[in-house]
């Protein structure tokens, strides 16, 4: 196991990952990073809490939509 130190929101975290998921890791903290800046840019008033929550619907949605085009083509 390997820990992977990541900054999120100006914050530094531990995480607990395989060896060769490291570079995955850092490649999704990056994303999230991005993803959570660019909605702060549009509401600046919003605390860190509420800018993930933003994040984290954006991209339940996402999943959403994935499964429901995957069951779509599922029954074709």
């Amino acid at each position: 196991m390997k820990i992977v130190k990541v900054q999120f929101l100006g914050r530094e975290y531990e995480i607990r990952c395989e060896d060769h998921e490291e570079s995955k890791i850092i490649n999704l903290q990056e994303r999230l990073n991005n993803r959570v800046k660019h909605l702060s840019n549009l509401k600046n008033n919003f605390n860190d809490t509420h800018k993930l929550l933003l994040a984290s619907l954006y991209l339940e949605d996402q999943v959403d939509e994935l499964i429901n085009k995957q069951n779509k083509l599922i029954n074709i």
